[in-house]
């Protein structure tokens, strides 16, 4: 019984390993797509593209281990840039308000 899963296993895997890779290739040049075009979300088709294809080539790997290497230090960035906007923003609302209060105030 159990080798009769196991053949069955390599099988779909030979059959499948084809379209599984067509597909990583097509969210690759999608991906890349999206990094031209506004419409498209290019980067998590890249990742993805690269996450399927990383099973079956070495520079594929390679690529997907330098931008998780790369992506904590960008989403550091980020987060502080964020934060640094988000703080900025709200003392220009809190600015704002006081303003309007202020005219408010000196109009009545």
């Amino acid at each position: 019984m159990g080798d009769i899963s196991t053949k069955m296993k390599s099988i779909l895997r030979g059959k499948m390993k084809l379209p599984v890779l067509v597909l990583g290739w097509i969210l690759l040049l999608v991906g890349v797509l999206g990094l031209l075009l506004p419409l498209l979300p290019g980067i998590p088709l890249l990742l993805a593209g690269l996450v399927i294809l990383s099973r079956q080539y070495d520079w594929a790997r390679r690529t997907l281990a330098r931008v998780q290497r790369w992506l904590p230090a960008v989403s550091d960035h980020f987060r502080r840039l964020w934060r640094r906007v988000g703080m900025h923003s709200s003392q220009r609302a809190s600015n704002r308000t006081s303003t309007c209060a202020d005219y408010r105030s000196e109009n009545q």
